[in-house]
Order: C-alpha cells, then structure tokens, then sequence
C-alpha cells in the first residue's frame, strides 16, 4: 500500500466531484401506498426536472402515471408539495404548467382536467391532495391569485367527477395544511395559521363534522394549538383518534385527542417530527391495529419504532438508513424513502417482523467508494444562554492523506 501523504485540510485530491454527485440524480419523494401498491415521485434532471408519479405494483411491475409533458408539481406557499393522491388504483395530480387537478390512471391514457382553467394564468392552484374515503372528493388546501391583492388561502372540497364546483370547507386564516378525513367519514382535521407566523412557529389545529353527500362542514372546533405552539401531521387513526405532533412541551412530541380530552402518547425530549417546510411529509403511520410506527428521533436514529396508542413501546424494527422520511405503512412492511452517509436516497420496504429490506427504486446508480466517504458524529456542545447545540462533525476522510 504506497504511503499517504500529507497535504493541508481542503486540499486533499477526491475521486469524488460535484459533477459527479449531481449527474443524473433522480429526486425522490411523496411516498404513497394504495393496497399492495407503492407509488413515489421522481424528479428527473434528464427531463428538465419534470416530475413523475411511479407505481410499483405488488407483482414488481413499474409503470408511469403522468405521462410526458404533465409535471406532477404544485407551487403553493412557493415550496409546494404532497402534488398527488390516490386511492384504489385512481391518481389525481397537480399539474405544473397549469396548475389543475386531473386525473389519471396506470390503465388509461391521456389525464383528464377535473378543475376548471383560471382566469388568471396559475391563477388557481392547489396542493395537500387527499381523497376521501369514498372517492368522490379531493381535500385540498387552494391558493387563489388576484391582480389587486395578495393570493388567499382557503380549504377546499373538490369533486372527482369534475362535475361540480369546488366548495369551501374552511376561509378565513392566511393558511392551511392538513385536510384529513377520519376512517368514519363524518369528520375532518385541518391545520390554520396566520402572518407573521411560519407553521414552525405557531398554529391551530381544527376538526368539523363533514357531509360526503354535499362535501361541506359544520360545528367547526379548535382542537388545540396558537401563536407560540406548533403542530405538524394531523392524522386519524383506524379507531377514529386523532394523532398529532405538538412542540407545546418543548419538543415535538406524538400526542392524541379522542372524546374532547388531549392527551400525550410520548412524553420525552426528543422531536418526533419536524418544520413543515412543504406539504404532507410523514413520520410516522399506523398499522391497521392502531399501533403507530414512528421513525426513530435523537437516541434511536436508523430504526422503526412501533408505539402502542397509550404510549408503550412494544417493538423495534431496524433500518439500513440514518435519515428516514416518507414513512407509510403497507401490511407488515413500512414503505419510505431512506439514505445514509455512504448509500443514497432510496425508496425502500421493511418488513417489521424480520428487519427485511426491499430497494424499490434507487435515486443514483452511481458506486462510490466508501473509503473516501466521511461519515458524521453527532457532537453536542454548549451555547450562549447556558443553553445546548446540537451538530454533525464530518471528519476529514481520505485513505490516500
């Protein structure tokens, strides 16, 4: 082995370059599952970054739901997000250029417009697409531009059929995330907030009695939440409880509301979640007992860990990933999209029982050599105000310096 030599920090020669890391890098995100299905979004810099919806099958078959030119992408808030829903093998998307809601499907051809085209160009946009359980309606958060005044933010109900008008569920807050049904379908939760605040900083969280027949609300209630408390992924369980992240103790901690009484499910400093920078990220999902399967925080990073409703921590399932995001539950599997210091992002399925991990979709199949790959430490160090930080130290790695 020739010896190494010495050279100044920032100096070292790499194998490794930027042109490298970056060429032909796929962007993976929005993990969904329908059945045995999984479907993600990739964003494609061969194709000018157009985005596309792919499903992979429970036979392993890939296909492709928006086809050439359509950019499954919305720009809501600007960051945009959570661009498609689906339920029972139907996908309706956001599409770039316009805007619109439309339809699609692995079987059919051409997507169909749902929305109508705005008066203003991308006047009209929408994002935070849900279905409803009976598919007759997307919920939506919807960002409407005007030529005298800033864009409004409102939720919304969208037909599927695109046979109706679109009907306001909620008005009156600067924004909204969050539309979610309850397995019930006589309820929905929603997130508000308001200028000057970001999500991070301060919101509310809402529930009201929904009509599936005429896609309105009634006997609106604030849950919980205000201008210094944050809560991010409102979801309901498949008992009807609604899960939250709250950061009212300090940290981001999984809490439920069920019978009027808010109650906290994980107690501990540690951050369950995290800023909601764009729509419909997930941390964690339920199995179909109730069981929440929660990605690890600080302390149990790289794994799965499967809480019980009341708090208990019944298992762990471990991960090949140190940054876990896009968790969805599918049977016995957790599907998400996972990456280390030394592997890239993947779209991957675990199996729960045995710690069985399936690659379904890398973002690069370029091979690097570990040997020139630093892998971070956490450190943890005190600040100003007798206060602690916490960082990642990435050591000078190269086996020929």
């Amino acid at each position: 082995m020739p010896d190494k030599r010495v050279s100044p920090y920032g100096s070292w020669e790499s194998p490794i370059s930027a042109d490298l890391i970056t060429q032909g890098g796929l962007r993976l995100g929005e993990v969904r599952v329908d059945g045995a299905d999984v479907y993600w979004h990739e964003g494609r810099p061969e194709e000018s970054g157009r985005y596309v919806i792919v499903k992979r099958s429970a036979d392993d078959s890939i296909s492709e739901i928006n086809p050439a030119p359509f950019n499954a992408r919305n720009a809501v808030h600007e960051y945009g997000g959570s661009a498609y829903a689906v339920r029972d093998g139907e996908v309706f998307f956001t599409n770039w250029d316009d805007q619109r809601i439309y339809r699609a499907s692995s079987d059919d051809g051409e997507p169909t417009a749902i929305t109508e085209e705005p008066e203003i160009e991308l006047g009209i946009r929408f994002a935070d697409l849900k279905l409803t359980n009976d598919s007759k309606w997307i919920l939506s958060v919807r960002e409407s531009h005007h030529e005298d005044r800033e864009a409004d933010n409102d939720l919304v109900a969208v037909p599927t059929d695109g046979s109706g008008a679109v009907v306001v569920l909620a008005s009156g807050h600067d924004f909204y995330s969050s539309p979610r049904q309850n397995p019930a379908g006589d309820m929905i939760c929603w997130l508000s907030w308001d200028h000057p605040n970001m999500p991070w900083d301060g919101c509310e969280l809402w529930v009201a009695e929904f009509d599936s027949s005429t896609g309105t609300t009634s006997n609106e209630q604030k849950v919980t939440g205000g201008a210094d408390v944050s809560i991010v992924q409102p979801e309901w369980s498949p008992n009807g409880t609604l899960v939250f992240i709250t950061d009212e103790s300090g940290w981001w901690n999984l809490t439920k509301w069920s019978n009027g009484k808010i109650t906290p499910i994980l107690a501990e400093e540690k951050d369950h979640g995290g800023p909601a920078w764009a729509f419909g990220f997930s941390t964690y999902s339920f199995l179909e007992d109730g069981a929440i399967v929660l990605k690890g925080s600080k302390g149990t990073g790289g794994r799965f860990r499967m809480i019980t409703p009341n708090g208990h921590e019944v298992a762990e399932a471990a991960a090949p990933h140190s940054l876990i995001a896009e968790v969805n539950v599918i049977g016995d599997d957790v599907a998400y999209i996972g990456a280390s210091p030394t592997s890239s992002a993947e779209v991957v399925k675990v199996t729960l029982s045995n710690g069985n991990v399936t690659s379904l979709k890398s973002s690069s199949e370029i091979d690097l050599d570990e040997a020139y790959l630093s892998v971070p430490e956490e450190i943890t160090f005190p600040t100003t105000n007798d206060a602690e930080a916490h960082a990642y130290y990435y050591p000078p790695t190269n086996p020929d310096f």
